[in-house]
């Protein structure tokens, strides 16, 4: 395995899988809804809890390989992200996360990294921060309200919200620059009765890059609705498709997030 490419497509996995909740469709005849109901209705349903932890396993191919490898998450809310990849049975990678700092360990060539968000994004071409990606790791999706001219029908049993515009800028990263609007095109695909997303498909024209996820399982924990399984089609440099499926998931129990680094590890350049 080519572990830069296994960790870039972890940090995408960590950003799209999240998304996952429920793909039954209902040929009842849908009246239109607003977009702010809509979005409203997402974050009544959005997955809470304290603490969340589950245990994914990833099926994926590309142009140039395939495989597949189990991921160990663990999330207190607003405070860390524990991440410990495996393959084969022996631990590969890990991450711990809090909203200032980013701590890696490559257990395959005993070196480490830590650094922060802006590190994270430059490197891998991704706009992540410690909210969004706790908020994307609980399967509470995007941030719709992010995207300019916001568009709601219903189509084939479900509730479509649309965007083809500018993606509205995050705030400044820590030197004050502004960072620049980009051009997308987002359609959310929403359930009617359970208001979760069933798909989404993204497209950022200026890099050339796609992705569509289909949410197609779902499971209820402790009374609330929680992501079963998830393909993924990534068209970027080179094409990507993915399955996740997950094989556990806890909520509300303590949890320990253990990372320390062995003395002989070096650190990342």
């Amino acid at each position: 395995m080519k572990w830069g490419h296994f960790i870039s497509f972890l940090l995408i996995v960590l950003v799209v899988q999240s998304c996952s909740k429920n793909n039954v469709k209902t040929k009842k005849k849908l009246q239109h809804k607003s977009t702010s109901f809509l979005i409203e209705q997402l974050q009544k349903n959005e997955l809470k809890c304290d603490w969340f932890s589950t245990k994914l396993a990833v099926a994926f191919k590309s142009d140039k390989m395939s495989d597949s490898f189990k991921m160990h998450v663990r999330l207190r809310k607003d405070s860390a992200i524990w991440i410990s990849v495996t393959y084969y049975s022996v631990e590969a990678a890990r991450f711990l996360i809090t909203p200032d700092t980013v701590k890696f360990m490559d257990r395959k060539n005993s070196k480490y990294f830590i650094g922060d968000f802006d590190y994270i994004n430059q490197k891998f071409n991704v706009e992540l921060d410690f909210e969004s990606l706790q908020s994307l790791i609980l399967g509470n999706g995007v941030n719709i309200s992010e995207f300019e001219k916001l568009k709601t029908y219903p189509s084939n049993g479900l509730y479509h919200i649309s965007s083809i515009g500018k993606r509205k800028q995050k705030k400044a990263d820590k030197k004050g620059d502004e960072k620049a609007k980009t051009d997308v095109a987002l359609t959310v695909s929403i359930h009617p009765e359970t208001y979760k997303v069933t798909r989404i498909i993204l497209q950022d024209f200026k890099v050339h890059k796609s992705l569509k996820a289909d949410f197609e399982k779902y499971q209820k924990i402790d009374g609330q609705l929680v992501p079963e399984e998830t393909k993924l089609n990534i068209v970027s440099d080179q094409n990507i498709e993915a399955t996740i499926e997950y094989l556990k998931v806890t909520l509300n129990k303590p949890l320990k997030f253990s990372f320390t680094i062995p003395e002989k590890y070096e650190k990342m350049d």
